[in-house]
């Protein structure tokens, strides 16, 4: 059968084609070099903590913590979430797919970040069959990583690696600063 991702690939045009994906929408002046849903921590993005729950942790502390100040006691008392890579409060923002934290900038809209690299989303590619990006050649149903080493569940081809845009961007690519501020 023909896989999922060459028919989309197809309908969706080549790296050469024009692209109808669009810059995030970020603000260029609030000194913040992430996408706008995101907090700067230690040289990578993540998503701010004041979006999580009812934002009465607002401060980042670490990777995996958030607490309501710096404050030695605030710190000790703050919410952990896990220490799991990528999982609980170690995670990007939602515009990146609340995927592992990344370097500074943010992809196009229709682009997700995996292993640090804005790719095309996999539900785009894949008519929503396969939405979880899973590496840089494979799309999964699920997000569950052993659901995707089933039969069926994931879709691998090279088609799946590529980028949301023209030229530069129509291979993946890393976060770029020029769409938020560098």
């Amino acid at each position: 059968t023909a896989s999922a991702a060459s028919t989309a690939f197809s309908s969706a045009g080549s790296s050469g084609s024009s692209s109808s994906a669009a810059a995030p929408t970020e603000d260029m002046n609030d000194g913040n070099a992430c996408a706008d849903d995101e907090e700067l921590h230690l040289g990578l993005c993540y998503k701010k903590c004041s979006l999580f729950g009812d934002g009465s942790n607002p401060v980042r502390v670490s990777a995996f913590e958030c607490a309501n100040s710096k404050s030695l006691a605030d710190v000790v008392g703050g919410d952990f979430g896990t220490f799991l890579p990528c999982q609980g409060y170690d995670i990007s923002g939602d515009e990146a797919g609340n995927g592992c934290p990344h370097k500074v900038g943010a992809c196009l809209t229709d682009e997700e970040i995996s292993l640090g690299r804005c790719y095309k989303q996999c539900k785009i590619l894949t008519n929503g069959e396969y939405p979880y990006r899973t590496g840089q050649g494979s799309c999964c149903k699920s997000k569950s990583f052993l659901s995707c080493l089933k039969p069926g569940e994931s879709e691998i081809s090279a088609n799946l690696n590529v980028g949301g845009g023209t030229g530069s961007e129509a291979v993946s690519h890393g976060p770029e600063s020029k769409f938020t501020e560098s």
